[in-house]
């Protein structure tokens, strides 16, 4: 079989938080403040090699007439059978979409890699907390996705799940912190076609309050800053959200942070934060309420009607009915032969 190529196209445009989720409507919280969006740049090619867990969200469209998988957002595996991501990425007026979800790993080349069914797996639960809103700086963006089968020891070995944070120890001046994802390169660019990586440094919550217009950072969330390299400050952008905020701790990584949101302009080197994490670490009870069980679902797809191929639930044109495009996610269509290629639109 060819290998499936593709092209990329991107539609921006100034927009802030997208919070209705019956088609795409901007909404602002306020005035004067950085309006807010969810994005790597001024990073470098890296391997799943190194980041093992590192997997792609996609919604499976292969045996509908687009003959397309859609990728939007990042992940982490946990364990054998969860993944770790943003609540962002999963909240939805289309839940039936989930039918189709599935996550990707060892995907070190988009054009080589997505379409490997030996390493793609099915969702079969979502959780994210009861709390969340799309509102007030994404409070509790945090989910997980249950696969429906646990992922084999060839894909990813149990012994390469995430680490995740046992404290709060990351908390200090100067502290580095390596952010991973296959979003776009620049403001103005396409996403990546390889996993890219990068160094950020952590910020003090009073460098973070005031500056975008969803208020306050809570406790529960890390800010962070980034080199200003050509213009432009490292770190994350369009299509990393839902992946790791990690940093190093006596030769072992552990998982600080998912990405969540930053400026408008990723990469903006007029605003003080480059981009704003979830703090895992805040949601421990939370993460193994859902891994002994005792917390429920918010979705079992087992349970949803499968989604009706025929009508159009978003202005992207069959694609996701994610309502977002002020956060750090992208929709990437990828078609197999013969129709070839990709489109890329802020999500």
């Amino acid at each position: 079989m060819d290998k499936p190529t593709f092209k990329m196209a991107f539609k921006g445009g100034v927009i802030s938080i997208l919070i209705t989720l019956v088609g795409i409507v901007p909404y602002r919280y306020a005035e004067g403040n950085t309006d807010i969006t969810p994005y790597i740049i001024n990073g470098n090619t890296a391997s799943t090699i190194t980041y093992p867990y590192m997997g792609i969200l996609i919604i499976n469209r292969l045996s509908e007439p687009s003959n397309s998988v859609e990728s939007f957002c990042g992940g982490t595996l946990v364990n054998e059978q969860y993944v770790l991501t943003a609540a962002h990425c999963l909240y939805t007026n289309t839940p039936s979409e989930f039918k189709n979800l599935e996550v990707v790993f060892n995907v070190d080349n988009i054009q080589n890699d997505i379409f490997n069914r030996t390493n793609t797996y099915a969702a079969t639960e979502i959780y994210y907390p009861k709390a969340f809103k799309p509102n007030d700086n994404f409070q509790n963006d945090i989910a997980l996705i249950k696969l429906a089968s646990p992922v084999l020891e060839t894909v990813v070995s149990s012994r390469n799940f995430v680490n995740l944070a046992p404290d709060e120890s990351y908390r200090v001046d100067n502290q580095k912190f390596s952010v991973i994802g296959y979003g776009k390169t620049g403001p103005d660019d396409d996403s990546s076609d390889t996993l890219q990586a990068v160094q950020v440094e952590y910020a003090q919550p009073e460098q973070c309050n005031g500056i975008f217009v969803g208020g306050a950072i809570s406790d529960t969330q890390i800010c962070v800053t980034g080199e200003v390299v050509n213009d432009l400050q490292s770190g994350v952008c369009g299509g990393d959200s839902g992946g790791p905020l990690l940093y190093e701790n006596n030769g072992t990584l552990y998982q600080a942070g998912i990405v969540s949101f930053g400026p408008k302009q990723c990469g903006d080197s007029t605003v003080a934060i480059q981009s704003v994490y979830t703090e895992i670490y805040d949601y421990s009870d939370w993460l193994a309420g859902v891994f002994n069980g005792t917390t429920k679902p918010q979705y079992d797809v087992t349970k949803l009607e499968a989604p009706d191929t025929n009508s159009n639930n978003s202005s992207s044109g069959g694609s996701v009915g994610w309502g977002w495009g002020g956060l750090l996610m992208l929709l990437a269509i990828f078609r197999k032969p013969p129709v070839q290629s990709i489109k890329k639109r802020q999500q």
